[in-house]
């Protein structure tokens, strides 16, 4: 049952994607240039709706900003790295700006806001570009509700659950495998609320965070709570946890089987990009997640139940 004015969204809060490149592309982008900006010594290549910024080249490797325009103007999707050595010849890898994945491309009633993840897409086809994989994925499960003190309790109610971590069965007197605790403090008072870590210990590179974000906003980044909070579309955020998952390339590879079963037959492991625009499919992605991780179970009807699945 949900507590009263429950709310929720899963949002993209990093992401560097590996991309393919056709053979003449890196000589074309290292030759082609529409104007010099003097104070930063950059060339810059004009395109169509978008432009790209050379911050740092040389033979092996090229480093650009990509700048895209919406109804707002100009704004910096992210960065590419184009590379020509030996090592990552026909490799391009391209990490979008933070404040370009909390801005809103479309917005209707009642509809999770899209971002620009399409914008690249665009710049993808333009270049004769393909998506190769997903080096790294940061996903936030933003809510108003704290998830932390359930967990605790969930974690030492020996009598009524049993916990399972990285997929087995912890015993009552076994230590935690991947599981920390941290507290701030200063030298009165430690912090009430402990930010929890989880990770996917000796196996895959798969972690979990889970903190108060309204008091890191405050404390730590103060200049997002806009962003973010325009984003969630909330009145407020003065009550806002965050689970973050973050998943590497064989993590996702690893999670598409899973979700080619859970969503529809058609979807593959090209078409990431694509999905990362649709709720459903990051929302899968997540719960999958953090049950790799932790999850519960009910000891007297042996029902399985998810962290988020108390609020």
């Amino acid at each position: 049952m949900k507590t009263k004015n429950f709310k929720s969204a899963v949002n993209i809060d990093k992401l560097k994607v590996c991309l393919n490149t056709p053979e003449y592309l890196y000589e074309y982008l290292h030759e082609h240039y529409s104007r010099y900006d003097e104070p930063s010594k950059s060339r810059i290549l004009d395109e169509d709706d978008f432009n790209l910024v050379f911050i740092d080249e040389d033979e092996k490797t090229m480093t650009a900003v990509l700048n895209v325009r919406d109804v707002e103007g100009y704004f910096r999707l992210g960065t590419f790295i184009f590379n020509n050595g030996v090592r990552y010849k026909g490799k391009a890898f391209f990490t979008f700006e933070n404040s370009a994945l909390y801005r809103i491309y479309a917005k209707m009633p009642n509809v999770a806001a899209q971002n620009h993840i399409c914008d690249l897409l665009y710049v993808l086809d333009y270049y004769g570009m393909t998506f190769n994989n997903i080096t790294e994925i940061e996903l936030a499960f933003d809510s108003n509700y704290n998830y932390i003190r359930t967990i605790l309790n969930w974690i030492i109610d020996i009598k009524n659950t049993d916990l399972y971590i990285n997929g087995d069965k912890v015993e009552d007197d076994e230590i935690l495998e991947g599981y920390g605790e941290f507290y701030s403090r200063n030298r009165i008072k430690r912090s009430k609320t402990p930010t929890l870590y989880f990770s996917h210990a000796k196996r895959t590179d798969l972690r979990m965070k889970i903190y108060n974000k309204a008091k890191e906003l405050k404390e730590n980044s103060p200049q997002k709570s806009e962003r973010v909070k325009d984003w969630l579309g909330w009145d407020n955020i003065n009550e806002l946890y965050r689970i973050e998952v973050v998943l590497h390339n064989t993590n996702v590879r690893e999670f598409m089987p899973r979700c080619k079963n859970a969503l529809a037959e058609w979807i593959e492991h090209e078409n990431v990009l694509n999905l990362l625009c649709v709720p459903d499919f990051r929302l899968l992605m997540f719960l999958d997640s953090i049950d790799r991780l932790i999850y519960f179970k009910d000891k007297k009807t042996g029902e399985k139940f998810s962290i988020i699945e108390v609020a």
